[in-house]
């Protein structure tokens, strides 16, 4: 039989006489086996990779002798009766024994006659299914983790499901900073995806950076609305408008858009060029469906309204969202919406046939020990396992404290700052930290920079009482996006509460006064970017100084994690 391809490719072999030498690689269909009783239960409709016929070999400790395999096919399979003469197992519309009855299923597995009888499964469509993992990020730096992403991929795959990234799938993080983001090929390298878009994040390190793991990397890139001098971002390194995958019994087209803020968020990206996402998925996925596609769904890491809008607008069967770190599933006009959040804690599964979705807890699966080892090897080659200081109570690092109030990490963070710069206050964005497992035990130079992965410095900015006052309302989530119950300022050497008209700010426990000057330290990207803390800009920087996770680290080392939470911030949105 040789290596059985996969349905949808040029040739398909997917039935034949079974010899333990022989590979199996697809799903597993149907079995035929020689005994006069029911067969071992073994779970027909699971991928199979059989090197080394471990699928006889199961059946044989039983003493079941395994003739034929019915392999990633729509067809039934047929086993000449005793008496018959010797041949190849043939394929035909109908089966059954030589009297010409139907065989039963049994147990799960291909059902019996008896001894030399026909044993076959009459095997349905198989409905296409996606896997739909996003923003990964940092979930490289703790190796374990994006191992488990990959361990489950791995589990749920087969012919029939499409394997796909919606973005920030290469960084930020510490291996990606020192990678290039080439530690990412680890991951996409052992689960070989189907399709790829490029997130915000992905641009981190550059666009010569994004266009060789997009050349090396196994999986087609998609990104319909993004173009550099007037041509299509990545287009020399494979980066196309749309695909089309084939699957056992389905084609799907994926189409790829980007969020156009992504030059105010991403420092360097200032050259790309956008159109509108919705109109871009509207664009392609006509083309799509024209080119062979039953079914196409768009990767869109881009903001929440308009994924929403792709979802009402545009005709696709489901949308794979990312960017935000919020995880949903939903039906937006009947279209299946997916958002998986971040660091590779979940996996959606979306069948489109019925749109049913499954999220699955990729932190629940075995690891891929290959991945894990690969990351490992990368983390000792850059001396980030060093240990650094020790935290004996952890420090929690998911999204409610991040963004809900006082953090004990946000003011370590933001003392940090103050403490390298001498400035009479410090903010540090809440976007600027990034979510991952507590820091906690050994606090390793990775643990560290994975905190703030960003070649950012940080900078000293004059500003005076009245801008500073502006700052700490631009703080407060429903100016920046609406959103209630969201703070967005970390702060050292101030003190914010709660007043009738906003917010009343103190430092050195007075009011900050409108017509004085303070020295404010922040990460760089708050001057350069209009999205957060507009009142901000490059005009008012003073100094500059190292790097943010440098002067983390180098805190770290001097002063250890002393962090605790003190009142810095108004109460109602307090978090730990």
């Amino acid at each position: 039989m040789g290596r059985v391809p996969l349905l949808g490719f040029p040739e398909v072999a997917a039935v034949g006489a079974f010899d333990p030498s022989h590979r199996v690689h697809g799903r597993l269909e149907g079995v035929a086996v020689a005994t006069e009783e029911p067969p071992p239960p073994f779970p027909v409709g699971r991928p199979v990779d059989d090197e080394e016929g471990a699928v006889g070999a199961a059946f044989g400790v039983f003493g079941v002798d395994v003739q034929c395999l019915c392999v990633g096919t729509g067809l039934r399979l047929h086993v000449p009766s005793q008496g018959q003469a010797a041949q190849s197992p043939s394929v035909s519309g109908t089966t059954g024994d030589s009297a010409g009855r139907q065989s039963p299923v049994v147990g799960g597995v291909a059902g019996h006659r008896r001894r030399y009888g026909t044993v076959a499964t009459p095997i349905r469509r198989m409905s296409p299914r996606v896997l739909h993992y996003s923003d990964v990020e940092n979930a490289y730096d703790t190796p374990e983790r994006v191992a488990r992403v990959a361990g489950l991929v791995g589990e749920r795959r087969g012919p029939d499901a499409l394997v796909a990234g919606s973005g920030d799938d290469t960084g930020p993080g510490v291996l990606s900073l020192v990678t290039d983001g080439r530690q990412s090929l680890d991951f996409f390298d052992a689960v070989d995806p189907h399709v790829e878009t490029a997130g915000n994040h992905d641009f981190d390190r550059g666009f010569d950076a994004l266009r060789g793991v997009v050349a090396d990397s196994p999986q087609r890139w998609t990104l319909a609305n993004v173009a550099l001098d007037g041509q299509r971002f990545g287009a020399e390194a494979g980066v196309e408008a749309g695909v089309l995958v084939d699957l056992a019994d389905a084609t799907v087209g994926a189409v790829g858009v980007l969020d156009p803020a992504t030059t105010e968020m991403t420092p360097g990206t200032d050259a790309l060029e956008f159109t509108d996402p919705v109109a871009a998925v509207a664009r392609e996925a006509p083309r799509l469906r024209e080119a062979g596609a039953d079914h196409v769904v768009a990767l869109a890491h881009t903001n929440d309204e308009d994924a929403r809008a792709v979802a009402a607008d545009t005709g696709v069967d489901a949308v794979l969202a990312g960017h935000s770190h919020d995880r949903r599933a939903a039906a937006i006009d009947g279209t299946p919406f997916t958002r998986p959040g971040a660091t590779g804690a979940y996996v959606y599964e979306v069948d489109l046939d019925s749109g049913a979705v499954t999220c699955h807890d990729a932190q629940a699966a075995d690891p891929d020990p290959t991945v894990a080892d690969a990351l490992r090897e990368r983390v000792a080659a850059h001396d980030l396992d060093e240990v650094v200081t020790r935290l004996d109570e952890p420090i929690a690092r998911d999204r409610e404290r991040r963004l809900g109030g006082e953090w004990r990490l946000g003011n370590f963070v933001a003392d940090a700052y103050r403490w390298k710069t001498g400035a009479d206050v410090a903010i540090q964005n809440g976007g600027g930290l990034r979510e991952g497992p507590p820091l906690s035990g050994a606090v390793t130079v990775a643990d560290l920079v994975s905190v703030s992965p960003f070649e950012e410095p940080v900078v000293v900015a004059s500003v005076t009482g009245r801008e500073l006052r502006s700052v700490v309302a631009e703080a407060d989530g429903r100016a920046l996006d609406g959103v209630a119950d969201y703070w967005y300022g970390h702060v050292s050497g101030m003190r914010v509460v709660a007043a009738e008209d906003g917010y009343e700010p103190t430092v050195d426990g007075e009011p900050v006064a409108r017509g004085e000057r303070y020295t404010l330290a922040v990460p760089n990207y708050l001057l350069i970017t209009d999205l957060e803390f507009p009142t901000l800009t490059e005009s008012h920087a003073v100094e500059r100084s190292d790097l943010q996770y440098e002067v983390v680290v180098e805190y770290a080392r001097e002063h250890g994690i002393d962090a605790s939470l003190e009142g810095r911030l108004p109460d109602a949105v307090a978090a730990e």
